[in-house]
């Protein structure tokens, strides 16, 4: 029962990227070699043992970066390194998956990522940096997934010059929101009632256009050409 335009642009976002990118050398593999950054495919998540086999000069003050599809277990982030991850709005606010369709249903003017420390529970971690507020009056949903891309890119690079001390597994005080899943036919249906956009054939091609990309700079010049339109 879910929204149609999800299922599409997970098709496109996921399977036809894993096709297309690995011919036009802009899968993740690629990039990281371009780069001269190590890749390496693990059928796990690492603990620090792993880490120090797989990290040359590893450093318990190294930052871990995890995005994954389940929720990390105690184990996974009791090492010292400081595990963090992106969220694609105000956890205060939004918890959950596809948060862009449920800003979209509630007309939300303003659109602001975090970046977090997690824990056990669903984006109820420590919220360590909000990015700048970005206006998507009038925004379709993909307008609005776009953005937080570009509000995410630009986050993650104030990381550069900061400390981050690990604070799990203390207790956070986050103020616990909804907690949404995956959005519906009728959450759907319900969105283009108010007569918002939400993902249309030429957006799913448009997110094929931007998986053939292989230098960064130029593919978040193209995202923001495009909410330029």
């Amino acid at each position: 029962n879910n929204a149609y335009s999800y299922i599409f642009f997970q098709i496109f976002q996921t399977i036809f990227y894993n096709f297309v990118s690995v011919f036009f050398s802009s899968n993740i593999k690629s990039l990281c070699k371009n780069l001269k950054l190590n890749f390496v495919s693990i059928p796990n998540y690492p603990d620090k043992k792993k880490l120090k086999e797989l990290i040359k000069n590893y450093d318990e003050k190294d930052i871990i970066f995890a995005s994954t599809t389940y929720i990390l277990k105690h184990k996974d982030l009791s090492i010292k390194n400081p595990v963090l991850n992106l969220h694609e709005s105000d956890p205060k606010k939004y918890r959950g998956s596809a948060i862009y369709f449920r800003i979209a249903d509630r007309s939300d003017k303003y659109l602001q990522t975090t970046i977090m420390e997690p824990n056990t529970g669903i984006d109820t971690g420590r919220v360590l940096l909000y990015s700048k507020k970005k206006n998507i009056k009038n925004y379709s949903i993909f307008k609005i997934i776009l953005s937080g891309y570009l509000l995410q890119n630009e986050l993650l690079k104030t990381l550069k010059n900061k400390k981050i001390k690990k604070n799990y597994p203390k207790f956070s005080n986050i103020v616990k929101s909804n907690v949404y899943s995956f959005p519906s036919r009728e959450l759907e249906l319900k969105i283009k009632e108010k007569n918002i956009k939400t993902l249309s054939m030429c957006n799913y091609f448009f997110i094929l256009h931007l998986s053939i990309i292989k230098d960064i700079d130029k593919l978040y010049s193209v995202i923001k050409k495009y909410l330029n339109k």
